[in-house]
């Protein structure tokens, strides 16, 4: 028998209260709920926040939580890499980091058993909302340098 584990992920955070999956607007302009993408990954919501739970099915102990899109590279990125840099150095378990021109962040853990998500999750969901703070944080602060 083999155990839908997504199924499980979209469970578990309706019964959490996230509200699970995203709106979606086909060409017809019919608005409807999906809960995944096409590689099973399960998109939630938490306190305005958007987070992505990414299934790995070859390896249902791995876990890899991801707040995306925080912030979005205008201009010299430097600024931004040194945000990032002090994130990752001084949040626990959080990792932020850059594809093209958007910032995320993100927590990835190796669990005992699949179902072990639900002992996590609740550990690192206010981490990645505390890493994306400490990297607004950084860029929002007055600019000492000299």
């Amino acid at each position: 028998m083999t155990i839908n584990y997504v199924q499980l992920y979209v469970d578990y955070f309706r019964g959490e209260g996230f509200a699970p999956g995203f709106d979606v607007v086909d060409e017809a302009g019919n608005k409807r709920k999906e809960y995944i993408d096409g590689q099973g990954n399960v998109a939630f919501k938490r306190e305005g926040l958007t987070f992505v739970l990414f299934a790995s099915p070859d390896d249902p102990t791995y876990l890899r939580l991801v707040c995306p899109n925080i912030w979005q590279v205008e201009g010299d990125p430097a600024r931004v890499h040194n945000a990032i840099s002090a994130v990752n150095a001084n949040v626990k378990v959080a990792k932020a980091f850059m594809i093209g021109n958007q910032v995320s962040v993100a927590a990835e853990a190796l669990l005992e058993t699949p179902d072990g998500f639900t002992a996590i999750l609740p550990r690192l969901l206010p981490i990645l909302t505390f890493a994306r703070q400490a990297f607004h944080s950084q860029l929002v602060a007055p600019n000492t340098a000299q």
